[in-house]
């Protein structure tokens, strides 16, 4: 397997650990996708078949969102099909 690069989703701001926010995940999310893409040498519109997963299950949803492959707030319906 060639790993062509990697990234960590840290945090912007500490917040108390009761407090997880949609806007928080998704603006992470967007900072891990940039950082994935530029290690890795790539863009998001070059990923044709990404292996999504996550052990908490709107995650995927919300990875889909990011990369494009579904509008913000729509990848259920896609999955949905």
């Amino acid at each position: 397997v060639h790993i062509a690069g990697y990234a960590d989703m840290l945090p912007i701001r500490q917040r108390p650990p009761s407090h997880w926010p949609y806007d928080d995940l998704m603006e992470l999310g967007a900072v891990m996708i940039e950082r994935l893409c530029e290690r890795g040498g790539i863009s998001p519109a070059e990923i044709d078949y990404p292996q999504l997963y996550d052990a908490f299950a709107p995650l995927t949803l919300f990875w889909m969102e990011l990369l494009g492959i579904a509008p913000r707030g729509e990848a259920h319906r896609i999955i949905a099909q």
